[in-house]
C-alpha cells in the first residue's frame, strides 16, 4: 500500500471530472502545471509518478474523491482501463471485477471469451465460472453459437458484469 495521502494528491493533481484525467498542478522536470499527468502503460491503465512511486492512476483517483484507498479492485465499468471518468469506475472484490471481464484472454486460441475449440471433435464450446467451480454449457457447430451460450450464462449468473 502506499503512503500518499489524499491531501498529497489534491496538492499535486487536479482531477478533471469530464476526462477522467489528472492534470498536473506542480511542475516536474519536463512537465509543468496544465499538462495531462500520466502515461498508457502497455497494459492499457494509467499510471503516474508520485514522489518516485508509479502508481495507477484510477486508485490514484479513487482517494482523491473519495478520501480512502479502495478496500479491493478499481473497475473499469466499460472496459476502457484508460477511462478514469468517476462514473466508470467502482471498487469491487477480485471476482466481481473478474465478472466484467469483455475480452478473451491473450492465450486465447480463438479470442473469444468464455469459447474454446476442440479439433479432436471439431466443435466449438463454452463454460463458464461460477464460484470456484467451471460449468459445461455444451458443445456446438459454430463459435457464435458456442458465443451465444456464453453471453447468455454471463448475463445470468454474473451480475457483476456490464455485458
Amino acid at each position: 500500500m502506499s503512503k500518499l495521502t489524499q491531501s498529497k494528491a489534491l496538492e499535486y493533481f487536479h482531477y478533471d471530472t469530464a476526462t477522467g484525467n489528472l492534470v498536473r498542478k506542480i511542475a516536474r522536470g519536463n512537465k509543468k502545471p496544465g499538462d495531462v499527468a500520466g502515461t498508457v502503460a502497455h497494459n492499457g491503465y494509467v499510471h503516474v509518478c508520485i514522489d518516485h512511486e508509479m502508481l495507477m492512476a484510477h486508485r490514484v483517483i479513487w482517494l482523491m474523491v473519495h478520501g480512502a484507498w479502495p478496500a479491493h479492485e478499481i473497475d473499469h465499468i466499460n472496459g476502457n482501463k484508460a477511462d478514469n471518468r468517476l462514473e466508470n469506475l467502482r471498487d469491487v472484490p477480485r471476482s466481481v471485477n473478474h465478472q466484467n471481464r469483455r475480452s478473451a484472454r491473450s492465450d486465447s486460441k480463438t479470442g473469444i471469451l468464455g469459447v474454446r475449440f476442440s479439433a479432436r471433435r471439431n466443435h466449438y464450446f463454452s463454460e463458464i465460472k461460477i464460484g470456484q467451480k467451471y460449468k459445461y454449457l455444451g458443445s456446438f457447430p459454430s463459435a457464435d453459437q458456442a458465443q451465444a451460450a456464453y453471453l447468455e450464462a454471463k448475463r445470468k449468473h454474473h451480475p457483476g458484469g456490464t455485458l
